[in-house]
């Protein structure tokens, strides 16, 4: 009996011991909030992350000046955070959890300027690339992490974080660069934000700085940091296009354009349709139009229509046409292929009887880029071999063809295309029925009221559509009220 009440008593002092432990933290949370940070911010007050340059470069004692000014006043914001800012900061530096990082980022995001104080911290943490699956139940919402967070939260505290992301863009981390680019990318309304550092950082010198490096990453395989690298060079500075370094790095692109590595290669034709220079016309013509890979052909005639939208008439692309028309009878199918698509660009009607003919090739591929180019060339002599190709063993083809003869919108299409609509495929019955309400033949009518029976979905609007554009008249889907206006008006 001594044992057990010598145990019970030793228990209930200790259960006494803890709740009075709880009762001090919880009242000293504020205080125990300061001083942890206080703590903390001891280390990182010289901090291990600031500044670490892509290049050698000697910077002027204006930039210096302007880097150690703001060093200075990201510092003193993060001394005056509110305590729940400190927190987040805490827990961003020190905790071993992916989770919490990401939350701590969250809710830094969530409170906008007022986190400007976080700022540092938020740069420091864009190189966490911890991954992270945000789901419900069994459903994968996203896949995220806590540097991607972090750079969300960065947007959202918005002009305060610009000018320590410019400095970031010389970093010799590719996420971190990628993540600052994308973050100044998205930053809206920088110049009229209140309470902005320098409403004319955009013309200083420290802006200045960046614009050559981010000129330079245009050319990146990836597209997403392409866009975003193009976002921040207009937010840094409209006019860089007439920079310096603009003209310096065109033949440099224009050089790529040869690279071993099709994705070097479209980012240098993207760079170009950037830059906008004339002299990118030609290369763009002869070497990345012609390319094997058809994602650099995508981005050479993007670039075009960006540089000169009337390419199409230049004496480099009407020189091209001769050579690419023999090529269409190569015996490589590929070359075959690359010609039809090509010439389809160009629009040079010299390419129009070879692109008829090329709808008989042996490979379907030719003859699905043949009825295409056919397409964007819109002659009514390629009207009969489009009708021909809407029989055509391949369901590609007779897409292509159908969907040619939709921007022709020539009559004599109208009975072929009533017959596809009973096509099997039914990508072929919606790509007729919209043919039909181009070309607004009322012979179409009827035959349109009957797909409204089609067992698939979009086949029924398309014709509906159809059918409004024809008559002016709209029953929607309802196959009753439009037979019977129909016969009514029989």
């Amino acid at each position: 009996m001594r044992y057990f009440r010598l145990l019970f008593i030793t228990v209930f002092l200790l259960v006494v011991s803890v709740f009075a432990i709880q009762g001090r933290l919880e009242k000293a949370e504020a205080s125990d909030t300061m001083e942890a940070y206080e703590s903390f911010h001891a280390q990182y007050l010289e901090g291990e992350h600031w500044h670490r340059p892509r290049a050698k470069t000697v910077d002027n004692q204006e930039i210096k000046n302007r880097r150690s000014e703001l060093k200075t006043m990201l510092l003193q914001w993060e001394e005056e955070a509110p305590n729940d800012v400190k927190k987040e900061i805490i827990t961003l530096r020190t905790s071993k959890d992916a989770v919490a990082r990401f939350y701590a980022a969250f809710r830094l995001g969530k409170m906008g300027e007022r986190a400007k104080g976080a700022i540092r911290v938020l740069i420091e943490t864009l190189r966490d690339d911890t991954p992270l699956s945000m789901r419900r139940g069994d459903l994968l919402l996203s896949s995220t992490s806590p540097g991607q967070e972090a750079k969300g939260a960065l947007v959202n505290i918005g002009f305060l974080a610009v000018e320590p992301l410019i400095y970031v863009l010389k970093d010799n981390e590719r996420l971190i660069y990628r993540r600052a680019v994308e973050a100044l990318g998205q930053i809206k309304d920088r110049r009229e934000a209140p309470g902005a550092i320098d409403p004319a950082w955009g013309d200083s010198k420290a802006a200045k700085e960046v614009v050559p490096g981010l000129i330079a990453a245009l050319r990146d395989k990836d597209g997403e940091v392409h866009r975003s690298t193009a976002a921040a060079l207009g937010a840094i500075d409209p006019n860089w296009r007439d920079n310096k370094a603009a003209g310096e790095m065109v033949p440099v692109f224009i050089s790529a354009l040869k690279n071993n590595d099709g994705g070097i290669r479209r980012g240098a034709a993207r760079a170009l349709g950037e830059i906008k220079d004339p002299c990118a016309v030609e290369p763009l013509i002869i070497r990345a139009l012609k390319d094997e890979d058809v994602g650099v052909r995508r981005e050479a005639v993007a670039a075009l229509g960006a540089i000169e939208p009337e390419w199409r008439d230049s004496k480099a692309a009407k020189g091209a046409v001769p050579g690419l028309i023999i090529e269409l009878k190569d015996m490589n199918k590929v070359s075959r292929r690359r010609a039809a698509e090509v010439l389809g660009r160009i629009k040079d009607r010299r390419a129009v009887k070879p692109l008829i003919e090329a709808l008989k090739d042996d490979d379907w591929q030719v003859r699905k880029n043949a009825a295409e180019a056919l397409k964007w060339m819109n002659d009514p002599h390629a009207v009969e071999p489009l009708i021909a190709a809407l029989k055509d063993i391949d369901r590609d083809i007779r897409f292509q063809a159908a969907s040619a003869l939709s921007s022709m919108e020539d009559s004599r299409a109208v009975e072929p295309l009533i017959a596809v609509l009973q096509d099997e495929d039914p990508r072929i019955r919606w790509i007729a029925a919209v043919s039909l309400g181009r070309i607004k033949d009322r012979r179409a009518v009827k035959p349109l009221i009957d797909a409204l029976k089609d067992e698939d979905y979009q086949v029924c609007g398309k014709a509906a559509d159809s059918l409004k554009a024809i008559t002016g008249m709209n029953f929607g889907t309802d196959y009753k009220g439009w037979n019977s206006w129909w016969e009514g008006r029989e």
